[in-house]
Order: structure tokens, then C-alpha cells, then sequence
């Protein structure tokens, strides 16, 4: 079982601010259909991921644009 976690940041800044804490990510930022998903492991080993639905980054972009 994996179990993961919604990115409330970008996924890329969520990374990025992860990675400075120690945390250790397995390969990139994976771009699946509906999906970016970072895989890493927690201190024991445990499979993990973050997700960042792509629905979220369309309607921050059209927010950002005025497009609501």
C-alpha cells in the first residue's frame, strides 16, 4: 500500500521546499493524465507520494489570468 498526500503548494515548490529538509525524492516529478505526482519515502522507508491534481493548476491559472 502507498499512501499519499494532496500538494497544497505547487508540486514543484513542495518538492523543492522538501528536498531542503532532507526529504528524498525517487526520480522526477512524474506528469500521469490527471495527475503530477512526486514519489518519496518517509524515515522508515514507507512508500509515499504528493499529488497535484492538473484541475488545480488550470483553475490557479485562470484566477492568476482573470479567467474565472
Amino acid at each position: 500500500m502507498t499512501m499519499g498526500f494532496h500538494a497544497s503548494d505547487p508540486i514543484r515548490e513542495a518538492v523543492a521546499t522538501l528536498k531542503t529538509r532532507g526529504v528524498v525524492f525517487r526520480g522526477d516529478i512524474v506528469d500521469d493524465t490527471q495527475l503530477l505526482i512526486a514519489h518519496f519515502q518517509d524515515p522508515d522507508g514507507n512508500p509515499l507520494y504528493l499529488a497535484e491534481p492538473k484541475s488545480d493548476r488550470r483553475r490557479e491559472a485562470r484566477e492568476h489570468f482573470g479567467h474565472a
